[in-house]
């Protein structure tokens, strides 16, 4: 995901950094980005030189040299409580006071994740579809900390980059994860008379 999202912000030429533990990760997320642009390529819709200068707008990191001027960061590691909570108090501890920490989950509980952050008022979540390039929904999920400050920066920056934002309440499966569970299980229930 971390790749679709800094092709995304690329594309709309917003400078973007990609930072992971190791060189091989941050290599594969420009692969994402540098991919989607070949598909737009594929079908005429960018041409070689635009490409190079769309992927210049992507730089990439292992550590949080330059995060103080960073005002966004949209936190994309894996779907584990535990692991976000550390690196969002991690990467907060890089950050000014007034950057805002977004994560892009699919079901976890924001106001859990904010649980040791120092400014929950700044945590959002930030739900982006996958794969980025074609999906138009953003899940914008405020914690019960969450300013609305930082919900309105965060709609913005969504329509900035062309999707659709959708603010929903931080709870089990947010509204399209909750409403795609009642179309599996009822579709089960079809198939199969249970």
């Amino acid at each position: 995901m971390g790749g679709g999202i800094a092709w995304l912000f690329s594309n709309k030429d917003i400078n973007v950094r990609l930072k992971d533990i190791e060189w091989e990760a941050v290599a594969k997320g420009y692969q994402t980005a540098n991919n989607y642009y070949l598909q737009l390529k594929n079908i005429r819709k960018i041409n070689s030189n635009a490409i190079r200068y769309k992927m210049n707008h992507i730089a990439g990191c292992v550590n949080y040299q330059g995060f103080k001027q960073i005002d966004f960061v949209i936190e994309a590691v894996v779907e584990n409580i535990k692991v976000k909570q550390t690196v969002l108090q991690e990467v907060e501890a890089q950050l000014t006071e007034q950057a805002i920490l977004a994560s892009n989950t699919s079901s976890l509980s924001i106001t859990e994740m904010a649980i040791g952050l120092k400014r929950p008022e700044n945590m959002i979540g930030m739900h982006f579809f996958n794969p980025v390039n074609r999906m138009p929904l953003v899940e914008i999920i405020p914690s019960i900390h969450t300013s609305q400050e930082t919900i309105a920066t965060t709609v913005a920056l969504t329509k900035k980059l062309g999707k659709t934002p959708i603010v929903v309440a931080d709870c089990a499966g947010f509204l399209v994860n909750r409403i795609l569970i009642s179309m599996l299980n009822e579709a089960d229930f079809n198939l199969t008379g249970r």
